[in-house]
């Protein structure tokens, strides 16, 4: 991140340098550009800011807060992308828009090496991101009986990491706060390596080869290979029905969403890489030298864009983050996933219902596109259609009674009783007219016994 000096801007033009009137409220930092072009930098960082940290925050919650998003390789690699994305957000895009309007450096020595140092570690941490995405992507299409699991993904996030904040580790060394003029006081934060040549070599290999084009070659050769195995209309695998058919079109839809994020990466880094080129490796003429560095910031605001695009595009191609969006505006999220996970309970059946789903949308963007239409309109339906249900089996149910037992004798042990005369009676139990047991008195020829 290398910011031009005054001197530099010159032939630049009055656009592009600031030698207004003392009453300029900020002529003591010593501005770059006129104030209305400070203004409208001012402006587009903020937004960059602000949809930027809004967007990439609401893709992590919606994740961390359904839990069957979280089984997703992809969406694992989505995660690790939008916290990339939040470190440019919040560590770089403020310090470099206070670079880029001021022609001096006041943030001090560590802010200097830190903002080229992060902002690095994240560019490189998205590209291998984006990579890790289209090689998963390449291997459910190609393998789709041996899906990547979910501790080969986080082995992967951890090696983009260290590879990430290995790699761009020159940076926090060779970036140093030099003086603007000599002899002057104002210092300017630049790379201040041993040798040019060093320094060359090091932006062609580190950010050039490895963070920029060896990544969008494996990229495109991994979407070859998808291209190629799905134009052949059958995935190896898969028997050929029309479930089959949607799985296919929803993994063409996922495999659209991460080519769209890919291309607008590259297209928005590029101006940026090919401006350093030119400054580094071209002799230019004086005029277009100017206005290439003058033009630094506004490929750097382009470049920092991009950090705030995808959430945008999760939402456009996908339902899942739609209504994981909707619910996060309504402050409803966790009443929303929960509804979504009880009705695919119930209509799956319970447990096994619950088994069938996951096996079906193992990959939630193989299948989560598995495209739950109208998913609220079904759930209601479900639930009014249970409702009415019972209703009529109450209605309907006849009155139950409980059926009559069979006459039993008892047969209790014999009483003796004295007896008074021929007349004495026993008694046997039979059935009464009410169903229960009643005690009968009978003539008997002097002995006791029980009928």
């Amino acid at each position: 991140m290398e910011f031009p000096s005054r001197d530099a801007n010159q032939s630049g033009g009055a656009f592009w340098d600031y030698d207004g009137p003392d009453n300029w409220p900020w002529q003591k930092y010593r501005m770059r550009y006129s104030p209305e072009v400070t203004v409208l930098f001012c402006i587009a960082y903020t937004a960059v800011f602000v949809v930027g940290f809004v967007g990439n925050m609401s893709v992590v919650l919606v994740v961390y807060k359904n839990v069957r998003m979280q089984s997703s390789p992809t969406n694992i690699f989505i995660v690790n992308l939008a916290i990339a994305d939040l470190l440019v957000i919040v560590v770089c895009v403020p310090f470099t828009l206070i670079g880029s309007i001021t022609t001096e450096w006041r943030l001090g020595l560590v802010i200097c090496k830190l903002v080229p140092y992060f902002q690095g570690v994240s560019v490189n941490a998205s590209i291998n991101t984006l990579m890790a995405i289209s090689v998963e992507r390449c291997l459910s299409i190609c393998y789709p009986m041996n899906p990547v699991g979910k501790g080969i993904c986080k082995r992967v996030v951890a090696i983009i990491w260290i590879i990430s904040l290995t790699i761009t580790m020159p940076w926090a060394i060779y970036f140093d706060l030099q003086p603007m003029e000599e002899g002057s006081d104002n210092q300017i934060c630049l790379e201040s390596w041993p040798t040019v040549e060093s320094g060359n070599l090091y932006f062609v290999l580190a950010n050039l080869v490895l963070c920029y084009m060896l990544p969008l070659t494996v990229i495109a050769v991994c979407y070859m290979f998808i291209w190629q195995k799905v134009s052949r209309r059958k995935v190896p695998g898969e028997p050929v029905h029309n479930g089959a058919n949607m799985v296919q079109r929803s993994k063409m839809k996922v495999i659209t969403m991460i080519m769209y994020v890919v291309v607008l990466f590259a297209v928005s880094w590029l101006p940026l890489y090919v401006a350093f080129s030119l400054i580094k490796f071209w002799p230019l003429p004086p005029a277009v030298e100017s206005y290439t560095v003058a033009s630094l910031p506004v490929a750097q605001w382009l470049g920092a864009a991009n950090s705030s695009i995808n959430p945008l595009l999760y939402a456009i191609f996908n339902h899942r983050f739609r209504d994981g969006y909707r619910a996060l505006l309504s402050g409803k999220i966790c009443q929303a996933f929960d509804y979504s996970n009880s009705v695919r309970y119930l209509r799956g059946g319970g447990r096994a219902g619950t088994a069938a789903a996951f096996k079906r949308n193992n990959n939630d963007y193989d299948n989560g596109g598995g495209r739950d239409r109208n998913r609220k309109t079904i759930g209601a339906i479900y639930v009014h259609a249970a409702r009415q249900a019972d209703d009529r089996r109450t209605q309907q149910r006849p009155v139950q009674q409980q059926p009559q037992r069979p006459v039993q004798q008892l047969h209790p042990p014999p009483v003796r009783r004295p007896a008074k005369s021929s007349s004495v009676r026993e008694t046997h139990v039979a059935e009464g007219s009410a169903g229960g047991p009643v005690v009968q008195f009978c003539p008997t020829n002097g002995e006791n016994s029980f009928v």
